[in-house]
C-alpha cells in the first residue's frame, strides 16, 4: 500500500486513472438513467430509428449528449464565461486607460474644463484633484467584476454538495492530466499547447507552491506569441516527443527520452570495468548514438529478442467494480444533503472559482513589462 504519493508518482498515477475511470462510469450510469452496468439507458436514448439515419446525424446526435453530459459533470460552463467577462472588462478598461490624453510633456491633464492643472501620474492625487471641482469632471470608474463562487443563498439557486462537486473537480483536474499524457503519446504539439494553458491557471491558483510552474508556463506562452520567430515557435511546439518505435500513440517526451540514453549511457561506462578513465568515459560518449545505434542492428541480425521495459500491471477490474459500488452506493452524483462529517466541507466545484481574475492579469501585465526591461522572472 501506497502512503507516500510524492516518491510514488506511478503507483498513484495508476490509482488516479483507476478512480477517474469508476467516476466516469458512475456519472455516465446517472446521466444515461442505468441502476448497474449491465442495464439498458432509460435517458439520452439513441433509438433504433437513428441507425438508419444519415453520419453526419448520427454525429450530430453524439457531440450533443457528449457536450451535454462534459457540461454536467466536467465542466462548469458559466465559470469559465465569467471569467472571460472579467478578462474582458480589464482589457476594454486598460485600453480606455492608454487612450486617455497626454501633455507633450508625459503629464495627465485634470480632466475638469478650462483647469490647468497635470499630474505625472495618472493616480490618487490627480482624482482627489478632480473632485474638488464643482461639479466635478466625470471619471471612469473600474470594471465591476462578476463573482465566480457560487452564492448558495441566491434565490433559485440549487443549493451545494461538497461530494458531488469533489467528484466532478476530480474528473475535471483528473481529465486534464490525461489529455496532457495523451497528447504526448500522439506528439499532438497544439493540444499540449492547450493543456499548459490550462496549467498555468491552476498553479497560478495553488500559490506559492507552484510559483516556478506559474512562471514556466507563462514565460512558454510568451515565446510562442511573441518572443520567438513563427518557424522557432513551430519547433518548440512540435519539437517536444519523440518516436522510437513507429505506429501511432508511441511517442515519449523528449526528456524522458534522454533517461532512457542516459541509462544506456552508465550502463557502457560501467562495461569499462577496470578499464575505465576519463578518456574512454570521452570516447563512449561521444560515440554514444553510433554505439546505441549499432547494438540495435546486432541484436536485429542475431534475431536478439529485446525485453519489453514496461511493467507488468496486475488486473484492475476487481478493485475497479468494488470503487464502483462504492460511488453508486453513496450517490455521489446526484445532488441531496449530506452529513458534514462525511465530506471536505466547501469544496469548489471546479478549482478556478477560486482563481482572482484581476490578481491574474496583473500578474500578467507585470511579467510582461519584466519582459521589455530585461528581468528574470524570478
Amino acid at each position: 500500500m501506497v502512503t507516500d504519493a510524492e516518491h510514488n508518482p506511478a503507483s498513484c498515477k495508476r490509482f488516479v486513472n483507476l478512480v477517474l475511470d469508476a467516476d466516469i462510469t458512475v456519472a455516465a450510469m446517472q446521466f444515461f438513467g442505468m441502476e448497474n452496468m449491465t442495464d439498458l439507458p432509460t435517458k439520452h436514448i439513441f433509438g433504433p430509428d437513428n441507425n438508419k439515419q444519415a453520419r453526419v446525424v448520427r454525429m450530430l446526435y453524439l457531440h450533443r449528449v457528449l457536450r451535454e453530459f462534459v457540461l454536467t459533470y466536467i465542466i462548469d460552463g458559466s465559470l469559465y464565461e465569467k471569467h472571460f467577462r472579467n478578462f474582458q472588462a480589464l482589457q476594454d478598461w486598460e485600453q480606455t486607460q492608454d487612450n486617455q490624453p497626454v501633455l507633450c510633456d508625459g503629464r495627465y491633464p485634470c480632466r475638469s474644463p478650462g483647469c490647468t492643472r497635470s499630474f505625472k501620474y495618472d493616480g490618487v492625487h490627480r482624482r482627489r484633484h478632480e473632485l474638488t471641482h464643482n461639479p466635478p469632471p466625470h471619471i471612469p470608474e473600474e470594471p465591476q467584476f462578476a463573482n465566480a463562487m457560487l452564492n448558495i443563498t441566491e434565490p433559485n439557486s440549487e443549493g451545494k454538495d461538497d461530494v458531488y462537486d469533489y467528484h466532478c473537480g476530480f474528473m475535471n483536474m483528473a481529465l486534464l492530466l490525461r489529455n496532457f499524457t495523451d497528447a504526448n503519446r500522439e506528439g499532438d504539439g497544439d493540444r499540449l499547447i492547450q493543456c499548459i494553458k490550462i496549467f498555468l491557471l491552476h498553479f497560478r491558483q495553488d500559490g506559492t507552491g507552484s510559483q516556478k510552474y506559474a512562471l514556466e508556463a507563462l514565460y512558454h506562452q510568451f515565446q510562442l506569441k511573441a518572443m520567438l520567430t513563427p518557424r522557432e515557435a513551430e519547433r518548440v511546439k512540435w519539437n517536444r516527443t519523440v518516436n522510437n518505435k513507429g505506429g501511432e500513440g508511441n511517442n515519449v517526451a523528449m526528456d524522458l527520452d534522454l533517461e532512457h540514453d542516459n541509462h544506456l549511457l552508465k550502463e557502457m561506462i560501467r562495461g569499462l570495468g577496470a578499464n575505465m578513465s576519463e578518456e574512454s568515459v570521452k570516447r563512449v560518449s561521444r560515440a554514444f548514438f553510433v554505439l546505441k545505434e549499432l547494438f540495435e542492428r546486432l541484436d536485429k541480425e542475431m534475431h536478439v529478442k529485446k525485453e519489453s521495459g514496461e511493467h507488468t500491471r496486475k488486473s484492475v477490474q476487481q478493485d475497479f467494480k468494488v470503487i464502483v459500488h462504492t460511488l453508486i452506493e453513496h450517490n455521489v452524483f446526484l445532488k441531496q444533503s449530506r452529513d458534514p462529517q462525511s465530506y471536505f466541507v466547501d469544496c469548489p466545484r471546479d478549482y478556478l472559482q477560486l482563481l482572482d481574475t484581476k490578481a491574474l492579469y496583473k500578474w500578467i501585465n507585470d511579467h510582461k513589462k519584466n519582459i521589455s526591461l530585461d528581468k528574470r522572472p524570478r
